[in-house]
């Protein structure tokens, strides 16, 4: 009787020893499940580029939105303008450029940071008669961010006002 609970002892113990790597297989498939899930997730989640409240959207649900397209309006407590430059002052406005623009309303400066440069829409380019239809001055939107100020309001007029940027 005892050989015999002994060797049931073992089968048991063999028995578990295989459940254990079962179960650890088991674990390995759960966590690449949940990567590929949290992957999945992480596609079908807008995130906003800041804090806001939502005025609209812009999408029903279901449609697919394009890639780098607006889904939704936001309100935020962000002020920035926008300026104008042509291709040879672009490169003055590098995103993290600090400069001032002064204010003619308030009769003050403010502070202000480059957050982009990109190429601005066909219609704020110069262009000349030509067949081939080339721009002959191309354009590009810089898109300053201002440290909110007080008195500032939007659609106020600010002017650019620094000495390497004309």
């Amino acid at each position: 009787m005892t050989l015999l609970a002994i060797q049931n002892t073992r089968a048991q113990t063999q028995n578990h020893r295989h459940q254990v790597v079962v179960l650890e297989a088991n674990l390995r498939e759960s966590q690449v499940k949940l990567a590929m899930l949290e992957v999945d997730r992480s596609r079908l989640t807008l995130k906003a580029p800041q804090d806001g409240e939502v005025e609209a959207l812009l999408y029903e649900v279901g449609e697919m939105i394009p890639s780098n397209a607006p889904a939704v309006l936001l309100e935020t407590s962000r002020q920035y303008f926008d300026i104008y430059v042509n291709e040879m002052q672009a490169s003055l406005y590098t995103p993290g450029t600090r400069l001032k623009a002064y204010v003619p309303v308030l009769d003050r400066e403010v502070e202000g940071t480059v957050r982009n440069t990109v190429a601005a829409p066909s219609f704020a380019d110069i262009r000349m008669a030509r067949e081939n239809g080339q721009a002959d001055i191309t354009s590009f939107k810089v898109r300053i961010d201002v440290v909110p100020t007080e008195g500032l309001l939007t659609g106020m007029t600010l002017e650019v006002r620094d000495e390497s940027h004309h």
